[in-house]
């Protein structure tokens, strides 16, 4: 609907939940969340069997299945390039072709990219076999912004700002790009694209994320509790995709591939 439409529409929502709720009183057991950030606000409990199970539940996202995916192969992958908004190559096109087919049957409803054309076309090839999938374009799952440097080679990089390249090496978890981003910042907006992401499909089961090899290795390591200096080194390929199931009582991460063509 038109931007002005939908706006009204959700301010009679919210008039429709004010009017129907009902405050907090005098109840012996209560527990206020954030739902979004997974946060208690306020809680009372006067001995409710197994409340720090329940109280576990409540705050947790539990994920049936998420398909993490790295785009496919880009024109600045073969240049070596850092960063950019380079269209996929010809390869890279039929990567995508292969991971569409590969999820043309499953029950999946919901797929969250960054902004940038490598993720979007991939999105794009899955909604021509799923035709009913939404497709959500996030920022926070943006790669990691290179700032002065974006778009140079690793070559150029390496020789014309020499210094620039040895502390990127020493630390390259904490190093920060002139004017850019580093790996501990990239985390914070990751880690709420990501809440975003599992908030909006509402614990739908199946999601498909489509990221680069910096967000990607981000999303990863929440789940496989990777120590901080081991991020940027984790292995994130483009012919493969990660599916992870973290449940109250199963969490299971496993690479599959999709791709015949690599």
């Amino acid at each position: 609907m038109p931007k002005e439409e939908a706006y009204q529409n959700f301010l009679k929502r919210i008039e429709y939940y004010r009017s129907r709720y009902d405050q907090l009183t005098n109840e012996p057991n209560y527990i206020v969340i954030d739902s979004l950030n997974n946060k208690v606000i306020r809680e009372k409990e006067e001995g409710i069997p197994y409340y720090h199970l329940i109280r576990d539940i409540l705050v947790s996202d539990w994920i049936h299945n998420l398909y993490l995916v790295r785009h496919g192969q880009t024109y600045f992958n073969l240049e070596n390039r850092i960063g950019g908004d380079s269209e996929l190559t010809k390869r890279g096109m039929q990567q995508a072709k292969d991971l569409a087919k590969h999820f043309k049957d499953s029950d999946i409803h919901y797929v969250f990219t960054s902004t940038k054309k490598r993720t979007l076309a991939i999105a794009e090839e899955i909604k021509k076999e799923i035709p009913n999938i939404e497709i959500f374009p996030f920022e926070e799952f943006d790669e990691i912004n290179t700032g002065d440097h974006d778009s140079i080679t690793y070559d150029e990089l390496r020789l014309n700002f020499p210094d620039l390249y040895e502390n990127r090496l020493k630390d390259k978890y904490n190093f920060t790009y002139p004017n850019g981003e580093s790996y501990r910042t990239l985390k914070k907006r990751v880690e709420f694209g990501l809440k975003k992401a599992l908030f909006l499909s509402g614990g739908e089961g199946n999601i498909i994320i489509i990221g680069h090899r910096g967000v990607n290795r981000i999303i990863l390591s929440l789940f496989e509790f990777r120590n901080v200096e081991d991020v940027p080194y984790i292995y994130i390929p483009q012919d493969k995709y990660f599916q992870i199931t973290a449940t109250q009582y199963k969490k299971l991460i496993e690479m599959k591939k999709f791709s015949e063509y690599d």
